[in-house]
């Protein structure tokens, strides 16, 4: 097996190791904007000059940066990736419940506690973090994260590019558009086909 090579060092980093140590794996090397000691890997590679070299070969990629403020520097990373070929490594908690019908595509992280229901599928480039929930029949776009706690009930439609806070809840059956952003806490009963932040009980648009 390639080395696995991590990509950002903040705070998903973390919690992504932590899932990879169950799983019996360790991380050769991180990339990240400066050296940050940590108690997984001390092994600093270098910075986005580094990331730009990057290359097929004995490593493998994790992209563990996280997905709050912005999806663009991950799905940038993602796509330096992609164009200069290299392996890019999905990573699904043991603690995680995925179903075998299930669909997850490359690049995506699915952490502890973790339930994706049957004939879901979620694109590429996606988080789904601790504890959240996606029910049966859900499809989600590329480059999205899925916070601490979300639940997304059956048959719902997700966009690429969006994000969904801690805690906030989705009716069966709805279509998000792309760009959405759907602060913590919220519940969303009807279609949203505006992109822009959501939020509130019910979410109504910020911005």
């Amino acid at each position: 097996m390639r080395k696995i090579v991590c990509i950002g060092a903040g705070g998903h980093y973390l919690s992504c190791c932590d899932a990879l140590s169950e799983l019996g794996k360790s991380v050769h090397g991180y990339v990240d904007l400066v050296t940050k000691p940590n108690p997984f890997c001390n092994n600093y590679l270098g910075n986005d000059e580094w990331l730009a070299t990057a290359e097929a070969g004995e490593f493998a990629y994790l992209i563990t940066l996280g997905q709050i403020k912005s999806y663009v520097p991950r799905k940038r990373v993602y796509q330096t990736l992609e164009k200069n070929g290299c392996e890019i490594l999905t990573l699904i908690s043991q603690r995680s419940r995925t179903s075998p019908l299930s669909k997850i595509g490359c690049g995506c992280t699915v952490l502890n506690q973790a339930v994706i229901g049957p004939m879901t599928k979620i694109g590429n480039n996606c988080i789904i973090n601790n504890s959240a929930i996606i029910e049966h029949g859900t499809k989600i776009g590329n480059h999205c994260h899925l916070a601490t706690g979300a639940i997304v009930n059956g048959d719902v439609e997700i966009g690429d590019e969006c994000f969904v806070g801690s805690g906030a809840v989705l009716r069966e059956s709805l279509k998000i558009t792309s760009g959405v952003v759907i602060g913590a806490g919220s519940v969303v009963i009807s279609d949203i086909l505006e992109s822009g932040t959501w939020a509130g009980n019910p979410a109504r648009k910020l911005s």
